[in-house]
């Protein structure tokens, strides 16, 4: 019984010690908001990343434009080669 009052004793002492050397903090009030928003939104739904569509519509772009300029080389290399053909 004397080792849970001295236990008892020596916590509270702990508890106001660190009430005296320990101040309160006021978090920023944008902080706070900020995070919540984080914390309880779906991920998907926050705007701050970049959408996949314009990805997308970048890579199909830039492939489409790859293929049609591999077309048009192969077009023109074909046209020169039957222009040098010895004709009958």
């Amino acid at each position: 019984m004397r080792s849970t009052t001295t236990y008892t004793r020596k916590l509270t002492e702990l508890e106001q010690t660190l009430q005296k050397s320990l101040n309160p903090v006021t978090p920023n009030p944008k902080f706070v908001d900020e995070l919540n928003q984080r914390l309880y939104t779906n991920p998907n739904t926050i705007g701050k990343e970049k959408p996949l569509t314009t990805a997308y519509l970048l890579m199909s772009f830039g492939l489409f434009i790859g293929v049609f300029i591999f077309w048009l080389i192969r077009k023109i290399v074909r046209a020169t080669r039957q222009g040098n053909e010895p004709q009958d």
